[in-house]
């Protein structure tokens, strides 16, 4: 189908629209009625697809991505927030638990050297009591001696005999008055000690300079008064730190009198 060239450009446009069939030319020109004159008028219309509409759109459309943006951002980093503060309040949780352990095996300690130490004194107080037994026994037995000693006396013999018998209570009355005397002797002893301030005996951490006068100190202050080699150990362990008490706690599996003998080496 030939197409007429003929007439102005306005008519050649509306002829080549209604050849092509179209709607439209563009997206900015409308085709007007064609007038008396022959002349087509063309205006220029806004619609939808218009440049500024678009541009609205396109600013609506980035503007809620970037919303959409913000929020996924805001709610990872919350998340983030949460899992930090979840992992601070698991390791807060798994270090008071390790704290409470350690004050239960610690309790468990004390309160095994409290049952020692109050054994320890029980041994001691029956050590006294013995000692003032055997002096009250001793005492007992002089006097049953003296007595019987001046029940033999027979009065009606010859002056000779009765001075030679006058003089054996005095003998024996002179034994029981030293061991009123040791006796005597014996109490003032103890209730000195009673009366002395508490022997404290500084822990051993290792320090080869202080070996010697810790030695010293605790078979003054500690070994001495037992007798049970399991109890030194036991206070051994507790008036020592650091490297030597794991040396301690390691021979508390050993027999006693070799675990005690051992753990005196360090």
């Amino acid at each position: 189908m030939s197409l007429d060239t003929r007439g102005t450009k306005a008519v050649l446009l509306a002829r080549l629209r209604v050849t092509l069939g179209r709607e439209e030319i563009d997206n900015s020109t409308d085709l007007g009625a064609i007038g008396d004159s022959g002349e087509v008028s063309i205006e220029n219309s806004v619609v939808p697809e218009d440049s500024a509409s678009q541009i609205a759109r396109s600013c609506t459309s980035r503007n809620s991505k970037q919303s959409s943006v913000v929020s996924r951002s805001s709610v990872v980093m919350k998340k983030a927030m949460e899992a930090a503060n979840k992992a601070g309040l698991m390791a807060k949780a798994a270090a008071v638990k390790e704290r409470q352990r350690k004050e239960e095996e610690e309790l468990k300690i004390r309160q095994e050297m409290e049952q020692l130490e109050i054994k320890a004194q029980i041994q001691e107080a029956s050590a006294r009591e013995q000692v003032f037994a055997d002096l009250e026994n001793e005492f007992d037995e002089s006097v049953v001696h003296d007595t019987h000693s001046v029940a033999r006396v027979n009065i009606p013999q010859i002056q000779p005999q009765l001075d030679q018998v006058s003089h054996s209570p005095r003998v024996n009355n002179n034994g029981a008055a030293i061991q009123n005397e040791k006796l005597m002797d014996t109490l003032i002893s103890y209730n000195l000690k009673s009366l002395m301030p508490k022997a404290e005996i500084q822990r051993f951490g290792g320090d080869m300079t202080q070996y010697n006068s810790f030695i010293r100190s605790f078979e003054c202050v500690i070994s001495k008064k037992l007798t049970n080699n399991e109890e030194k150990l036991y206070y051994l362990e507790q008036y020592t730190t650091g490297k030597p008490r794991d040396v301690v706690r390691a021979c508390l599996h050993m027999p006693p009198g070799v675990g005690y003998e051992e753990a005196m080496k360090f």
